[in-house]
């Protein structure tokens, strides 16, 4: 069975239509919008705020100022420990709550526009044990990647430690520096494709077969990714220029709403087209490995008119002669 990336991007965009348009319905744009902003919560844009200061302005340059720094650290380590382990429980909470309420929107928003509709409280309930399956599998990567981010980037800090310390650049800085590039680039790229598959595979998977995402993982590791690493890249490839134009298409929305539509929630209703698309191209995709893979049910078509011509009263026999 040919599996084809490009093949996927028409019906999507027919889909999309089909969703969106056919017909125009505010109500399920505000319910739709809604399960379409919770299920890309969170990875919206955003800047960090840039803190530039005169650091070299002062006597003694930026060493001085750094130095003076690491000297009331060492003096205050306790306050700083405590503000630093407060502020990644705060995070922490945060981020979770974020990968909770994302993980039970997907599949909430994958229903909508599988059965071309806007619901919000039944879906929420429907998909609860989906949704929190997919959160603890989304959980346990994300524990995982911080132990080994700890480790990619502890061990070359123990290394360059008396450098760091001392504010020098010998060879351990530069071991420390090559240990790191060496560890992280492929830590990075691992988890980014994981994270990649679980959200554009593992989740359609889950929803269309019910089941949890372990179970999931390892129907997409066998029945999608085995021997069909070259149409993944593929797809992924044409996924990301899809993303480019979506990504325009969105910054222009933005411009002709004087920013509103890039405000939560309020974005996701206007861009709702661009975000049916963007979900409905791996539904599409995966349709295309076979008919156990089928999301979208053919819609029945309209009865034939009923052709109407000159009327014509009913023939009725004469009653028969009295004898």
């Amino acid at each position: 069975m040919e599996i084809s990336a490009v093949d996927a991007v028409t019906p999507a965009i027919d889909r999309a239509k089909h969703v969106c348009f056919n017909p125009l319905d505010l109500g399920k744009w505000f319910l739709l919008g809604f399960c379409a902003f919770l299920a890309y919560l969170g990875q919206g844009g955003g800047g960090f705020p840039n803190f530039s200061g005169n650091i070299g302005g002062g006597p003694g340059g930026a060493s001085s100022e750094i130095q003076q720094a690491l000297d009331w650290i060492k003096a205050n380590l306790g306050l700083v420990v405590l503000l630093a382990v407060a502020f990644m429980a705060v995070s922490f909470v945060i981020g979770q709550l974020v990968l909770w309420l994302q993980s039970r929107g997907t599949f909430m928003f994958i229903d909508g526009i599988v059965h071309n509709r806007g619901l919000v409280v039944q879906p929420w309930h429907e998909f609860a044990e989906l949704g929190n399956s997919l959160y603890m599998f989304r959980f346990a990567i994300s524990c995982v990647s911080y132990l080994v981010m700890l480790v990619v980037v502890g061990l070359p800090a123990l290394i360059a430690w008396g450098d760091l310390m001392t504010l020098r650049f010998t060879s351990a800085s530069l071991i420390g520096i090559i240990l790191f590039l060496v560890l992280w680039i492929p830590a990075i790229l691992v988890f980014f494709i994981v994270h990649w598959l679980v959200m554009e595979f593992v989740a359609p998977t889950m929803y269309l077969r019910r089941i949890r995402a372990l179970e999931a993982w390892q129907v997409v590791r066998s029945e999608i990714v085995a021997g069909r690493t070259g149409t993944l890249f593929v797809y992924f490839l044409l996924k990301v220029l899809l993303g480019m134009v979506v990504g325009f298409l969105a910054t222009v929305a933005t411009c002709l709403t004087c920013c509103v539509a890039g405000l939560p929630y309020i974005g996701s209703v206007i861009l709702l087209p661009l975000f049916v698309f963007d979900r409905s191209y791996s539904l599409h995709f995966l349709e295309q490995f076979g008919p156990q893979w089928k999301f979208f049910q053919d819609e029945a078509p309209p009865p034939p008119p009923i052709e109407s011509g000159p009327y014509e009263p009913p023939q009725i026999a004469p009653p028969p002669l009295p004898r």
